[in-house]
């Protein structure tokens, strides 16, 4: 009894966020099912509408469906794990420039009329932030990591500006952009950091 605390781990940390983003998919099917209110509507990222900043810290949050957030989930999984193995620290920053780059760019260059959803610009954050930090930070851990992720998810790069998907379904290349440079942003920013 009265033993240390235990921190929690990386995996455990980053199943808890993916946790919750599938708990946000199931409330809004509960939700659209019996009284008709879809989170996705209302947590969305609306460009030029002021009501749609919102969606910045929340769009992340809501998928339009199973399939997209299970190829969210699956690129998140490993992504943040290596990231928050990494450095939590500053895997929290780099989260954060890829939610605020991503909705700041979604907002001001996507479509008006519909919602931007789900965490593709968080996932496309991590790529930018875990390749760069390892090319302008150097040491062999840093470079390690960028060669790992690179050969893994390098190939996502060069759909960042793809609109629609091939099954037809419209992408935001907005918010894919904007979190890989928001990502980016965060390793060049933190370049001198100590990792934490």
């Amino acid at each position: 009894m009265g033993g240390k605390h235990q921190p929690v781990s990386d995996p455990a940390r980053v199943v808890g966020w993916l946790a919750v983003l599938w708990a946000c998919f199931i409330l809004t099917v509960i939700l659209v099912a019996t009284v008709g209110v879809d989170l996705r509507l209302t947590l969305g990222l609306w460009p030029r509408e002021w009501h749609g900043l919102l969606g910045i810290l929340t769009a992340p949050m809501v998928h339009a469906d199973y399939r997209h957030l299970l190829g969210n989930s699956l690129a998140l999984l490993p992504l943040g794990w290596i990231a928050c193995r990494y450095s939590r620290k500053l895997t929290l920053v780099a989260i954060l420039y890829a939610m605020l780059g991503s909705g700041l760019l979604a907002w001001t260059l996507g479509t008006p009329g519909s919602p931007h959803i789900g965490a593709s610009g968080v996932v496309f954050g991590l790529i930018g932030f875990l390749i760069l930090n390892g090319l302008v930070r150097g040491g062999c851990w840093p470079l390690a990591i960028t060669l790992m992720v690179g050969f893994l998810f390098g190939g996502a790069i060069f759909t960042v500006l793809q609109a629609k998907s091939a099954d037809g379904q419209l992408l935001s290349w907005q918010m894919h952009l904007g979190g890989l440079l928001g990502g980016a942003a965060a390793a060049w920013q933190q370049r001198k950091e100590k990792p934490a």
